[in-house]
């Protein structure tokens, strides 16, 4: 699991081409909304991007999310190059979005519950 709070987050994982393309147009858009509003991004009270990937544990997701990705409360869900990009939205405010690519470790029920939010 990676929790990318900055552009600088994004730069040093190294992630490979479509999924580094992803992360970053994601926390960029992020950014520039708060800054079109006239706010400063604030991950500590706005919210961040979190990657799951293979080998995370539903213990590990639950520590981050509040929930595993099965049971967790999904505000809608895109897919961009292989990614399902969903949000967890904790109040007005502070959001985590959260990715996930579609590959074949990926729980099928999982799978399917992001499916069904696209």
């Amino acid at each position: 699991m990676k929790v990318f709070r900055t552009i600088e987050d994004v730069e040093r994982a190294r992630l490979p081409g479509d999924l580094h393309a992803v992360v970053h147009g994601l926390l960029s858009s992020i950014i520039a909304e708060y800054a079109r509003g006239g706010c400063t991004f604030n991950p500590d009270e706005d919210g961040h991007v979190l990657l799951i990937e293979e080998g995370d544990s539903d213990d590990a997701v639950r520590a981050a999310l509040g929930a595993t990705l099965l049971d967790a409360v999904l505000e809608g869900c895109t897919y961009e190059s292989r990614t399902f990009v969903g949000c967890v939205q904790f109040n007005n405010q502070f959001i985590i979005s959260v990715l996930v690519e579609d590959a074949p470790w990926l729980n099928p029920a999982a799978r399917a519950r992001l499916v069904q939010n696209l």
